[in-house]
């Protein structure tokens, strides 16, 4: 996760959460302080185990988990909802070329270096941010 994501990822928590719900085994997210990227492993009467970047493991209770930044994948394959791509409304297409596009009911359209980036972009322009 780079920090040119990251200024994307934050201002659409309220958004990524409600979409994606609970967390669930594979989620991923990030902790800012430091910098480390968390992927929950198992959940263990009720409390969900985190693996983070650096070889720790650790059980994270629910007043923590709002602390983290959701970091969904890009399209979800099996709970389309949960992915960046499912949480864009309306038509949309993903088009590659020098950059990559994205083109939603043919009146938002915004590039980005990666498909990833495009998508947020979309989702920041949908959700009135920036």
């Amino acid at each position: 996760m780079n920090q040119d994501l990251l200024k994307y990822f934050i201002p659409l928590q309220p958004m990524i959460k409600k979409a994606m719900g609970d967390w669930k085994i594979c989620d991923k997210g990030i902790w800012k302080h430091p910098l480390m990227t968390v992927t929950v492993i198992k959940s263990l009467h009720g409390v969900l185990v985190f693996s983070y970047s650096d070889g720790t493991t650790l059980p994270v209770h629910d007043s923590t988990q709002d602390k983290f930044i959701r970091i969904p994948l890009t399209i979800d394959p099996v709970n389309p909802k949960r992915g960046l791509w499912g949480m864009l409304e309306g038509h949309k297409t993903l088009g590659e070329g020098t950059d990559c596009v994205v083109y939603v009911d043919n009146h938002i359209e915004v590039t980005g270096n990666t498909p990833t980036e495009a998508i947020l972009k979309a989702l920041c322009q949908q959700e009135g941010l920036r």
